[in-house]
């Protein structure tokens, strides 16, 4: 299987077993590098994120800048975030300061 941007869904192959497949597989690696960019994407978005880290693949920790207001700043993060989710998979975001031991958890894509 091969990137052909001409082709449907932008991927080509010439196995017969791959081709009724390619429309999922292109769904798979399109939200796989959605997921991945998503922490950029916070720290873009968000001004008080200092470091973004995935903590493993259903967890990402978030740190946040020592002079921002952590209940304030869960707010506004639960009420923005899903603005910013690109992806199906469900994800635990972990908030906290850099020196703090307090913390948040937002769940996305959560049922």
């Amino acid at each position: 299987m091969v990137r052909n941007l001409k082709a449907p869904f932008g991927l080509n192959t010439e196995d017969q077993n791959l081709f009724p497949l390619i429309e999922e597989i292109a769904a798979n690696i399109n939200n796989n590098f959605r997921k991945e960019e998503f922490p950029e994407v916070l720290k873009s978005a968000w001004s008080v994120v200092v470091k973004t880290t995935f903590i493993n693949s259903r967890t990402l920790l978030v740190l946040i800048r020592e002079d921002t207001d952590l209940n304030e700043f869960e707010e506004i993060a639960r009420d923005t975030v899903n603005d910013y989710v690109e992806f199906d998979e469900r994800l635990t975001i972990i908030i906290s300061k850099i020196k703090d031991s307090r913390f948040v958890e937002i769940m996305i894509n959560s049922d």
